[in-house]
């Protein structure tokens, strides 16, 4: 337990551009006031000096065999998440969650993103549980995991080089974005924490090779969950992706592929005091492979103003840059540390209050992270990735001026360019040198994002300061101003308009339908031939559909298909029996003669034939009867 002094980390965030154009209220000069953090160094001096990470070996000396075992385990994750992101580029917690909605086709809300990670580590939780179980050895090998997977995770030779000789089909596409991210990596480095907080391990440590071959089948389970969630948010025509989805698309797969359960561990077995000292130093190893990857990918160095400078059009001082470091550490600490979250809107900005003493967390999670920024620093991601804040009058604050409501757009680029600058990870690195601390993989990927979001707002809200002030630089002094105390943050307003489903209008509808009878097609499945069962494929079991009688891929999303007159319909199945037969997706177009429309969606012409065909797709008819599928 720390006696520190109660803060308010988001007072917040004062007189700031409004996106609908409205001018910003001119600045105002900082008020006096207890000045909480008296002991705080100089900004400018110097920056924080950060120690070398502890060593693994002696974190771990007071454990057991099989929970330093397995910490060694979670070590080399950590090493493959540094090296993919070195080469790769660190893939941050936004684009992680757009790449989840563009292979979902449907966006997730931010509750759905915390269930469907957890929903993806239960199920490569319960496969390498299940393993362990099959397992001889000490360890788990690769023959562990394939006697109990029903997911193949064979890859070709030359795919093991980096994946860059997929085909450039849906599915297999899909799989080497996933795999160029770490998030296969990251799903299976929870699990290894989430295990060493328990006195007796359920898994045991996997040799090298399995745990290349779990990281594939992880990386397939969590495409299939993300198609199949999908899906089911589509069936109920809901304008997000909800948890309740996420958990039938869950209980899905966990059928499909018998992945057994994962019980919950009993409360006598969480021993978080003895897998501490390991989990934070594991913590720490995670922050320096990051800094480390942003910095070897993008090319920069460790002087942050000179980083910050080069995306700041207005030039960025030392001691500008140190101000706004000390400022995003005091904000990150509150979560960082475990604190009970305050609202947004409370009164202790000013620092009128008493000193108290604040028991936090020993473990933070993704959970906590997620309920802590809703009520400290509520926002919305939008798809594209940018970010909507709000702020309205502070209720209760004595003030002599109108305020009004304002709200801010930060847009993507300005983000990444932040990100690019590894300030985010930076701040939690001298946090954890002041007072180290352990944390989920997923929570970290959350706070240091939640980080770089407040850094791009305070950097354009110093950025107008100057301006209005004719400032050269942003020094510290414009940073200090940066927090104002007039404003609380609330959730972003929706402005989309939205029409329900009402039980008024679904009455309507069955009225308009009723004098058509049962059905309005005609169900052609038994006569053609549609393959009946889901099968996964060697190319991945993101949801191929469903496999032909000769064991090709042809189903929804994946544009797989049949060479030989087989299914070649993208959400159709349809068919080419004969010359002049239904082709198209969606459409029932007909082909009287060779060479008339064929496209569904695209009004595509054959000229002549073994020309395009497909919907959106330009698929190519080589010979008759040959590939014709929408999408």
């Amino acid at each position: 337990m720390q006696r520190r002094r109660l803060f308010v980390l988001l007072g917040l965030l004062g007189a700031m551009t409004a996106c609908g154009g409205g001018a910003p209220p001119a600045p105002r000069e900082a008020k006096g006031g207890r000045d909480y953090d008296s002991e705080a160094a100089d900004p400018g001096a110097r920056a924080p000096e950060v120690p070398p990470a502890p060593s693994l070996a002696e974190a771990v000396a007071s454990l057991s065999p099989r929970r330093a075992q397995l910490a060694d385990t979670a070590a080399l994750v950590v090493d493959r998440i540094r090296t993919l992101e070195v080469q790769r580029d660190v893939t941050c917690w936004t684009s992680f969650r757009q790449l989840d909605n563009f292979i979902a086709s449907k966006s997730y809300s931010n509750f759905a993103a915390l269930t469907k990670i957890v929903a993806a580590k239960t199920l490569a939780h319960g496969l390498w549980l299940a393993a362990s179980q099959a397992a001889s050895g000490p360890a788990v090998s690769v023959e562990d995991i394939r006697k109990v997977s029903h997911i193949d995770a064979s890859l070709p030779v030359d795919k093991q080089q980096g994946l860059a000789s997929l085909p450039a089909d849906l599915d297999a596409q899909q799989f080497r974005d996933y795999r160029t991210t770490s998030e296969h990596w990251r799903v299976l480095l929870s699990i290894a924490q989430d295990e060493l907080l328990l006195r007796d391990p359920r898994v045991k440590p996997l040799a090298p090779e399995a745990l290349d071959e779990l990281a594939v089948v992880a990386t397939k389970l969590s495409l299939a969950l993300l198609t199949e969630s999908g899906e089911v948010a589509t069936e109920a025509r809901t304008p997000y992706i909800e948890t309740e989805h996420v958990k039938v698309a869950f209980t899905n797969l966990k059928a499909r592929f018998q992945i057994p359960d994962v019980p919950p561990a009993p409360a006598g077995e969480v021993d978080i005091a003895g897998a501490r000292p390991a989990l934070v130093v594991l913590t720490r190893q995670l922050i320096d492979a990051k800094i480390e990857a942003l910095r070897k990918f993008n090319k920069a160095g460790d002087a942050l103003e000179a980083e910050l400078d080069k995306i700041s059009k207005i030039p960025v001082t030392k001691q500008g840059a140190a101000k706004l470091r000390e400022k995003l550490a005091h904000f990150a600490d509150f979560i960082a540390r475990g604190y009970e979250p305050m609202r947004a809107d409370n009164y202790l900005a000013d620092g009128n209050f008493a000193d108290h003493e604040m028991p936090g967390k020993d473990y933070i999670d993704a959970t906590y992270v997620e309920n802590a920024t809703m009520q400290l620093f509520p926002y919305v991601m939008m798809p594209n990735g940018d970010v909507k804040l709000r702020f309205e009058r502070r209720p209760g604050t004595i003030i002599t001026e109108d305020v009004e409501p304002a709200d801010v757009l930060l847009l993507d680029h300005q983000m990444n360019a932040v990100r690019d600058t590894a300030i985010h990870w930076v701040v939690l690195q001298d946090l954890w040198a002041k007072q180290p601390f352990a944390m989920d993989p997923f929570a970290g990927e959350y706070l240091s994002e939640l980080t770089s979001i407040v850094a791009t707002f305070w950097m354009r809200r110093a950025q107008t300061f100057a301006r209005a002030g004719s400032a050269p630089a942003l020094d510290e002094t414009l940073f200090e101003r940066v927090e104002d105390n007039r404003w609380a943050m609330v959730m972003p307003h929706d402005t989309e308009t939205r029409v329900a489903w009402s039980p008024e209008r679904l009455a309507a509808k069955r009225r308009i339908l009723a004098p058509y009878g049962g059905a309005l097609f005609a169900d052609a499945s038994a006569a053609w031939g549609l393959p009946g069962a889901v099968e996964a494929t060697v190319e991945g079991a993101a949801h191929a559909g469903g496999a032909a009688p000769t064991g090709k891929d042809v189903g929804a999303h994946s544009g797989k298909q049949v060479p030989e007159g087989k299914d070649v319909g993208a959400h159709s199945g349809k068919q080419v029996p004969e010359q002049g037969k239904d082709v198209g997706a969606h459409s029932g177009k007909q082909v009287p003669e060779q060479g008339k429309d064929v496209g569904a969606h695209s009004g595509k012409q054959v000229p002549e034939q073994g020309k395009d065909v497909g919907a959106h797709s330009g698929k190519q008819v080589p010979e008759q009867g040959k590939d014709v599928g929408a999408h």
